[in-house]
């Protein structure tokens, strides 16, 4: 009875789970997304499920969950810094740093933190607050994720 209920939801909410773990971890869930990355590379290779349909999953997980911190920043300007989880992503002398960096490098510096654990949030949350525009920072994200998400899943 178990293992059926297993291989159905294995079969079926796979990729939905896939999808709202990088959303959380996106939106702040104490889990890296490269956990979810290198365990959708195992679900691959074990062949629980395919390469395009995760692959797809997981940059939609991804790209949402950073499109979400940057337009909530964006929202919020700089009173997000009022709130706590931006207080917390962003204490004075981080921000400092990453807008000095935001200034010299533009949206380099979102390529940048795409490679870097623990300084995504903040400076997606950051360019958000700037106004960049939407589509570069996408543009940028998405450029810095089809460099990580293949190695990370392969």
């Amino acid at each position: 009875m178990v293992s059926i209920e297993l291989t159905w939801l294995i079969d079926h909410a796979t990729y939905g789970l896939i999808f709202l773990l990088l959303l959380a971890a996106g939106l702040g869930l104490p889990m890296p997304e490269d956990v979810v990355l290198l365990a959708s590379g195992a679900l691959i290779h074990r062949g629980a499920t395919l390469l395009v349909p995760t692959a797809a999953t997981c940059v939609a997980g991804v790209m949402l969950g950073d499109a979400m911190i940057f337009l909530m920043a964006r929202h919020l300007g700089t009173r997000a810094l009022e709130r706590p989880m931006f207080r917390r992503l962003l204490p004075e002398r981080r921000r400092q740093r990453l807008e000095r960096a935001f200034d010299r490098w533009g949206g380099g510096i979102v390529f940048a933190a795409r490679h870097v654990a623990g300084i995504r949030a903040p400076v997606f949350a950051l360019a958000g607050m700037h106004g960049m525009n939407i589509f570069a920072f996408l543009f940028w994200d998405l450029l810095g994720l089809s460099i990580s998400a293949p190695l990370v899943i392969g």
